[in-house]
């Protein structure tokens, strides 16, 4: 006791009461009782709760908070007794000292040492705990706008696995969130590469964990999130690819007959390519596509909230989209991720693109077809659903010669001559 009374200033013991109590109605008997605690910190206090130490009635001396008599049982109670006392000092101590250092938001109160004392954990929540924390709210959005897809979800479960395999290898498994700095962070971020990983995917799962410390500021467990300001490399920019429209005419095209999946496939691929939708998104869509359909003086706008963002897609009613959906007057067939990707292998070497075609080269097939047609960027950047459009030039767009004509035509319709250009002249 008087080592933890060292820690601790006289107006810092005055600020702690911790008394032991048995409950109203099991004063008398034989039969033993358990010792409630009864706590005070600065003028706060909590409901009593459970000791865990269990004493003769009759032996318990209220006034003098310890067993009477020198037998070993009263001996080992009172022992019991003490430590715990102690480890509320103790506990109030720490709290302070995480106050003060600005980690913890909260002031030290009863409640909030019995909280810490009942739960026998750290203070502050591990790395792993903290990254729990934040999964376990996320997969708790199910049903609701803000819910994540499945693969956003396995991509946080597959960065769970990360940060336990770099955490066990640093033998680092009781490091807390507030202990860790960027250069940790960083030493993270390399790990993955060597993992080996691409510089997108590591400082993705950096973000997750930066995303997680923030979750643990938002609910007050901590002050601030060491990491907020480290975001390592992402990498240069990959090259954008899409399919041109060579490509999109031999699409339309493909020798189908008698190959029912690869024609599904096909369709798939087209409607991706004329909507720019994810293909989560665009399964929603062909269910009911008018649930999600809205008249305009210039046509009909499909309107949808992206699985993946939540952001809401603006996507103009292309004709070549019913037209493919009125070949399913019973609704277009789903496909797995795994028959969409054994049978794009087959459509890309059949349209003769030469990157890989994906799902995702659709979508960007989408912007470059909406730049084509006459759409502005920031217009295009709505098609899609993004933030930002930022984004849409970033990862979208490679301005191509039948874009600039488009931009031509635009310009000549909105009422300049043929050659708008041709009346600009140097000043005088």
């Amino acid at each position: 006791m008087s080592n933890l009374s060292s820690l601790l200033s006289r107006r810092e013991r005055l600020r702690i009461s911790v008394r032991f109590r048995l409950r109203p109605g099991q004063t008398t008997g034989d039969k033993p009782r358990q010792l409630y605690i009864r706590l005070k910190v600065d003028g706060t206090t909590c409901a009593d709760y459970s000791s865990g130490v269990y004493v003769q009635v009759d032996k318990w001396n209220s006034q003098a908070q310890k067993l009477v008599g020198y037998s070993k049982l009263a001996q080992q109670a009172n022992q019991e007794l003490e430590a715990i006392v102690a480890e509320h000092k103790t506990l109030l101590a720490e709290l302070m000292r995480l106050q003060k250092a600005g980690i913890l938001v909260q002031s030290p109160t009863a409640e909030v040492v019995k909280q810490h004392w009942t739960r026998k954990t750290t203070l502050v929540p591990t790395l792993l705990a903290a990254y729990d924390q934040q999964l376990i709210y996320l997969r708790s959005l199910e049903g609701t706008p803000d819910a994540r897809e499945k693969r956003t979800l396995d991509k946080w479960e597959n960065g769970k696995q990360h940060l336990m395999a770099y955490i066990e290898e640093q033998k680092q498994g009781r490091l807390t969130a507030d202990l860790i700095t960027p250069l940790w962070a960083e030493g993270y971020y390399h790990w993955l590469i060597k993992r080996p990983l691409g510089l997108a995917s590591a400082a993705r799962y950096v973000g997750y964990l930066r995303a997680s410390i923030n979750y643990l500021v938002a609910s007050q467990q901590i002050a601030r999130n060491p990491i907020e300001n480290y975001y390592p490399d992402k990498g240069k920019d990959k090259p954008v690819y899409f399919l041109e429209s060579v490509h999109l005419e031999r699409l339309w095209s493909l020798e189908v007959t008698g190959l029912p999946t690869l024609a599904l496939v096909r369709d798939w691929l087209l409607l991706m390519c004329y909507t720019g939708m994810d293909q989560p998104d665009l399964e929603r869509y062909v269910v009911n596509p008018s649930a999600f359909e809205q008249p305009t003086e210039a046509g009909s706008m499909i309107l949808i909230n992206r699985g993946k963002t939540d952001l809401t897609a603006c996507v103009p009613l292309l004709p070549e989209v019913n037209r493919i959906l009125a070949n399913y007057p019973n609704g277009i067939p789903t496909l797995t991720n795994q028959t969409m990707n054994r049978w794009t292998k087959i459509v890309q070497e059949q349209i003769g693109f030469e990157e890989r075609l994906t799902t995702k080269i659709c979508r960007k097939t989408a912007g470059a077809l909406f730049l084509r047609l006459g759409f502005r960027i920031e217009e295009v950047s709505k098609v899609l659903g993004h933030s930002s459009i930022q984004t849409t030039l970033r990862n979208y767009v490679r301005v191509t010669s039948a874009m600039v004509e488009a931009g031509m035509r635009r310009v000549q319709a909105s009422g300049g001559s043929q050659y708008p250009f041709k009346h600009i002249h140097k000043a005088s």
